[in-house]
């Protein structure tokens, strides 16, 4: 997987949403966070200003919804509002099928009938 691109939401915005497995982090784009007043939290690192957000960003599955929270540097894009990284890949694990995301709900069960995952008692 290269590229998927996927209609979602970022802090309950419409957002054009690319996951990238080769790029690194996940980005916000400084158009969107301007055109939608995101909240953003600045730090210093090193006597240098980093800018950050971490809304709730939700890309759909299935029939359902994934929701996760990352904090996303802020970038410049012309292709996308938000870009998820391997960052993100990574925290969240999804499923990829067909140029999207396989319902949780059905990861699960797949897991469990394969024996790769199964309930504590």
């Amino acid at each position: 997987m290269s590229c998927i691109c996927l209609s979602g939401t970022y802090a309950d915005f419409p957002a054009k949403i690319f996951i990238y497995s080769t790029k690194p982090n996940s980005m916000l784009s400084t158009q969107f966070l301007c055109a939608h007043n995101v909240p953003c939290d600045v730090m210093s690192i090193c006597g240098v200003a980093h800018v950050t957000c971490s809304g709730p960003v939700v890309v759909p599955t299935e029939g359902r919804w994934f929701h996760s929270y990352l904090p996303f540097q802020i970038v410049y894009s012309s292709q996308a509002d938000v870009l998820l990284g391997a960052d993100w890949i990574a925290a969240c694990q999804p499923d990829f099928i067909y140029g999207g995301i396989r319902r949780l709900l059905q990861i699960t069960l797949d897991r469990l009938l394969t024996g790769q995952w199964q309930q504590e008692r």
